[in-house]
């Protein structure tokens, strides 16, 4: 059989990300299933005799077992703790990772309430502890199940599928320093990798050593929200999560050095191959990094016993090794855009190689050989784009056109920038040669300043991505696999249908995008946040958006209410408001504003948040009433006095009444956001609809309202609420 690996490490990746979009159950439908047609391939003599179809049988089997062990033995485990409140001891895996003013550090659980167990965990804490990993940090936590950012998945790929926040504050915390003797291999590398990035940092400050830092370790925890989403806008922020890229640079940096040393081919292999190996311990084992580094010493060791090794099947070997070690890596987005980009690299990279030689090997050399790089970045980059389109589309909901012009601008410094990052952090060890991390500081410092200003200078032109509508991108994504299948079906028959199957394909792409620029561009949304009780609405036309509330100091309220606005695609508010100085209503703007920057803040007499505000931010502060024009067919009111406290949104011919307290009569409108307290007051009779922003136990009073015949529903843990209106008023709600 041709390729062995590749068959099973395909087969056991789509095997495993089926189930983790359809769930435990669909197990005790698949496996069975897949046994009978593994007994007849076998039993079926043509069949066996190609091995192909016996083989994928088998491993999509095994990989249900493979699903079915590890989701009782730690998952389903995992996610009992979900709720409760437990007194814990925890080692740390990290220093810790700031973002949205909340620090993150990932960590294994040693004692859970006195008894051992192994369980991994993300810390939730306001503030940056004093510690590295090996350190022990013991105290109550509540905990709570992390978040799953795809509509499609039901499992959440991480291996800390849980998260907890300290009970009663980060004073009553312990931290346990960790004995220098009992510190074990992993966590040596963990504070090897601290020493590295203190040394580069010690010479390059600032931004520049935040991306030199991301480039050579793949850590973005010091990136500004701004600067991450800079990265992204730009299409290139791949340069600073490590994959093949940095590996094969690192790789093929080593072999010339030791090229130059004279020393045999099969000793530069395995001095290499340590390298990397090495390399991959120190960024952390990551799924990129896994993927990338084993296809690397594949291909490295099998030159040293004279085996040309096969990249695809590399490629099989490594997603084998990687969802044996976690089958729910299958659904992680990092690894998918990884698999998939290489995959579409090494399937039509080779094609593109042999066409753009053969169009310029008439050019003279030098010319020629510009023209061909660029055009092999540019081919690079397509080639991984069409592979990991439905995944953008599906996960990110965007489609970034950008990321060609970034790469060939950005990928041809990514090289030089990285390697003198890696000498700039190794340099200070070799004594008298550790003067010359300055000059290989300067030179990486130049590096990451063009890149940034490459960042800066693309993620302007915001009109290069494209944001379909998620039914009509689910709809194209149908369609092409279907005309994608018949195509096939033509070729196996010596018909050629190349040409025509990718231009219907590119025409209905572009069909996609114009439907949802132009036909969704008047709708009005407006989105109760899921919040607990803490209510925060976004109000969404168009390239407007307003955020009315900020929500409590809760831990999940920062992260909720910024990851539903980089869910849209909001980098920047037209409008905050906070009606009052209430904790359920101002608790996180510190968190929303180092998420998105905001052109007019509007509050009543509240503390001074000039400190998080952008410069050029317009700050508001009303009395009693604010009205602001949010575009044509928007206005927002705000009302807060000593017995109201509410705005009014109307778009679309409809006004949206949201209720942040009320002594008195409820306002007047079409639809109703409010607290589970001001719902049962309220005539529910006088809306089309309410949405009640609380927590789970508010189910009842929702049922009941709906009794009444009028519609309701509660965010209750389970999304965030969205009312669409549009311009002839005609409205529908969905959930999130």
């Amino acid at each position: 059989m041709p390729r062995p690996f590749a068959v099973t490490g395909f087969t056991v990746f789509v095997t495993l990300l089926v189930l983790c979009c359809t769930g435990i159950r669909f197990c005790a439908v698949l496996a069975p299933l897949l046994f009978v047609l593994f007994i007849l391939s076998l039993l079926l003599k043509q069949i066996r005799s190609q091995r192909v179809f016996p083989a994928a049988a088998l491993a999509a089997l095994v990989a249900c077992l493979l699903f079915i062990v590890n989701y009782y033995s730690w998952y389903e485990s995992s996610l009992n703790l979900d709720g409760g409140t437990y007194n814990i001891t925890a080692s740390l895996k990290d220093s810790g990772a700031n973002r949205y003013e909340k620090w993150y550090y990932e960590a294994e659980i040693e004692t859970l309430d006195g008894e051992k167990c192994d369980y991994n965990v993300t810390l939730v804490l306001n503030e940056k502890t004093d510690t590295v990993p090996a350190d022990i940090i013991s105290g109550t936590f509540h905990f709570y199940k992390k978040n799953i950012n795809s509509p499609l998945l039901k499992i959440n790929s991480s291996e800390a599928v849980i998260g907890a926040y300290p009970e009663n504050g980060f004073d009553d915390l312990t931290v346990i320093k960790s004995a220098g003797n009992g510190v074990p291999l992993s966590y040596r590398i963990y504070l090897f990798r601290e020493r590295l990035k203190t040394n580069l940092r010690e010479v390059i400050s600032g931004e520049n050593g935040t991306v030199a830092c991301a480039l050579l370790f793949g850590r973005t925890s010091e990136f500004s929200n701004s600067l991450y989403s800079e990265f992204r806008a730009a299409g290139i922020s791949h340069i600073i999560c490590v994959s093949g890229l940095h590996l094969s640079i690192w790789a093929l940096f080593i072999l010339k050095l030791l090229g130059k040393t004279g020393l045999g081919r099969r000793p530069r292999g395995i001095i290499a191959a340590v390298f990397v190996l090495l390399y991959m311990a120190v960024t952390g084992f990551t799924f990129s990094v896994l993927r990338a580094g084993i296809m690397l010493l594949v291909v490295l060791l099998g030159s040293t016993v004279s085996r040309r090794g096969d990249s695809i099947n590399s490629l099989g070997i490594a997603a084998l090794v990687i969802l044996c070690k976690n089958p729910f890596a299958a659904a992680d987005t990092g690894f998918q855009l990884s698999f998939l980009a290489t995959l579409g690299i090494l399937l039509f990279m080779p094609k593109f190689n042999e066409r753009i030689k053969e169009e310029f090997k008439k050019l003279p050399g030098i010319f020629a050989g510009i023209i061909r790089y660029f055009l092999l970045i540019f081919a690079t980059c397509l080639c991984a784009s069409v592979m990991t389109l439905p995944v953008m589309i599906i996960t990110f909901g965007e489609i970034n056109l950008m990321s060609f012009i970034g790469n060939l601008l950005a990928v041809p410094v990514v090289s030089t920038c990285m390697i003198s990052a890696g000498l700039t952090a190794v340099l200070p060890f070799f004594g008298p040669l550790s003067i010359l991390k300055y000059p290989a500081g300067l030179l990486c410092s130049v590096c990451s300043k063009y890149i940034i200003s490459v960042v800066d200078f693309l993620s302007r032109f915001r009109f290069i991505t494209f944001y379909p509508r998620q039914n009509l991108a689910f709809i194209w994504l149908g369609g092409a696999m279907l005309i994608a299948a018949v195509a096939l079906f033509f070729a196996s028959k010596g018909k050629k249908v190349r040409v025509i199957t990718s231009l219907v394909i590119a025409s209905t792409f572009v069909s996609m995008l114009v439907i949802s620029d132009v036909f969704y561009s008047d709708l009005s949304e407006i989105t109760v946040i899921d919040n607990k009780s803490a209510l925060s609405v976004l109000v969404t036309k168009g390239d407007y958006s307003a955020l009315i509330g900020a929500g409590a100091d809760y831990y999940s309220t920062a992260r909720n209410t910024c990851n539903e606005l980089e869910n849209r695609h909001i980098d920047r508010l037209n409008l905050l408001v906070v009606p009052r100085d209430y904790y359920r209503e101002s608790g996180a703007v510190n968190e929303v504003l180092s998420c998105v920057k905001t052109d007019v803040f509007a509050c009543g007499s509240m503390p001074d948040y000039s400190a998080f505000l952008a410069r050029d931010s317009e700050i508001a502060e009303f009395g009693e009433r604010f009205v602001m024009q949010l575009c044509d067919g928007c206005r927002i009111t705000c009302v807060n006095n000593e017995n109201d406290c509410y705005a009014l949104v109307e778009t679309g011919g409809k006004k949206t009444v949201i209720v942040f307290d009320r002594k008195g009569e409820t306002p007047q409108g079409d639809f109703l956001i409010c607290k589970k307290e001001t719902a049962e007051k309220a005539d529910t009779a006088s809306y089309k609809g309410i949405i009640i922003s609380g927590d789970p136990g508010n189910a009842e009073l929702q049922n009941g309202i709906k009794s009444g015949g009028t519609f309701c529903a509660a965010t209750a843990n389970n999304g965030s609420i969205t009312i669409a209106v549009s311009p002839e008023s005609k409205y529908k709600f969905y959930r999130q």
